[in-house]
């Protein structure tokens, strides 16, 4: 059986709000190992968003997609790999409300709490769950130098660089989490690739380090594109294929303005009644809108808030003068920093970059790279 194939899902975050709209969407991720021959399912991290309790419905649903996900895997023979996530989000909660699982013969199940290796079905496979080491430069060597078919982890990479695509918890450690540097790494996945958990934005590094992101849309910052990663590698040639598949059940957020509907027309001149309805059209292209009504008059914006009271999925919004005023003076900064921006480089080359032009200071990467990694 030389081409292996396997499903990963990441940031479930059970619990989070609207739990019970999540489940349903999750019947791609059950209809995809039902109608794929599958080997192995890893879910990389925060399958849980919070503490629960047995009182609230969440708990329902984060037990029973996972007891319709091990009569899958006992079915179809798949192996399952759950990692630990964040601290303040998984709290250990799978490996105690799933514990018995590991007494069923029928299935292969290992939680993974700490840093681990396994060689399977001819993959050598690395384990990184979220972990707060002391020396994390220590405790991480020794996998370094070694070759891995695939990595699989829940953390930050180098190459993320914006904060706010992390769903961050309450973090009761004092040590935090390492940010890992692919140039570290990159001989261990020469002839193999990387699948991560924790960043909710889809992201990807080349063609060795994927973010499927988390699975739904929960607000207006994830608009990316959401849902699961599907891979297949061939452990007689070591090529490898890594593909995303969209939920495309998930709802849609988005932010409109009024010069987004009427971007070439003087707002003043326009009449109530036209401006209604151009505003519907677009409220009823997505399952929720942020509506910016500056720019019109306060009549009509006291008139419009008041028909638009009612509709759940529309937030209004109306910006100060002061923050149109900053947007406005802002195109030139933000074509000046737009590699910083649009994420166009790893977080290493865009502070390499930036010291170059901003404080004329020559550092090499590898000076920014030991900077980057945690000291405690």
């Amino acid at each position: 059986m030389p081409l292996i194939k396997g499903v990963n899902i990441q940031d479930l975050h059970f619990g989070h709000r609207d739990t019970e709209r999540m489940y349903e969407e999750l019947i791609q991720v059950k209809n995809y190992l039902n109608n794929n021959d599958i080997q192995i399912l890893n879910i990389n991290g925060d399958y849980f968003d919070r503490k629960l309790t047995a009182s609230e419905p969440a708990i329902f649903y984060a037990v029973t997609f996972f007891s319709e996900l091990v009569d899958i895997c006992k079915e179809k023979n798949i192996i399952l790999r759950v990692l630990q996530g964040t601290r303040s989000h998984d709290l250990n909660q799978t490996s105690t409300l799933f514990q018995h699982y590991l007494n069923d013969s029928d299935l292969d199940l290992k939680f993974i709490q700490e840093v681990s290796e396994e060689s399977m079905l001819g993959l050598d496979i690395l384990y990184i769950p979220e972990e707060y080491p002391e020396d994390a430069e220590e405790y991480y060597k020794p996998y370094k130098s070694k070759e891995y078919s695939m990595i699989n982890g829940h953390g930050t990479w180098d190459f993320v660089a914006f904060d706010n695509q992390i769903e961050h918890g309450n973090q009761t450690s004092t040590l935090s989490a390492p940010i890992f540097i692919y140039a570290e790494w990159k001989e261990a996945v020469k002839n193999g690739f990387i699948s991560f958990g924790h960043i909710h934005g889809r992201n990807q590094y080349g063609q060795k380090i994927f973010y499927s992101g988390s699975f739904t849309r929960w607000n207006y910052v994830e608009r990316s594109e959401k849902g699961f990663i599907i891979w297949e590698y061939d452990t007689d040639t070591k090529k490898y294929k890594v593909e995303f598949v969209n939920n495309t059940m998930a709802p849609s957020y988005e932010a409109i303005t009024m010069k987004d509907l009427f971007p070439d027309e003087d707002l003043k001149t326009l009449t109530l009644e036209h401006i209604s309805e151009v505003i519907h059209i677009a409220i009823d292209a997505f399952d929720n809108v942020r509506l910016d009504l500056s720019g019109l008059t306060e009549e009509k914006i006291k008139i419009l808030k008041e028909s638009l009271s009612e509709n759940s999925k529309v937030k209004v919004e109306i910006r100060s003068r002061k923050a149109l005023l900053k947007e406005n003076s802002e195109p030139a900064i933000y074509e000046k920093y737009k590699y910083i921006l649009n994420r166009e480089l790893p977080i290493n080359e865009t502070i390499k970059k930036f010291a170059k032009e901003e404080m004329e200071e020559e550092v090499t990467l590898e000076k920014i790279n030991e900077l980057l990694i945690p000291t405690s």
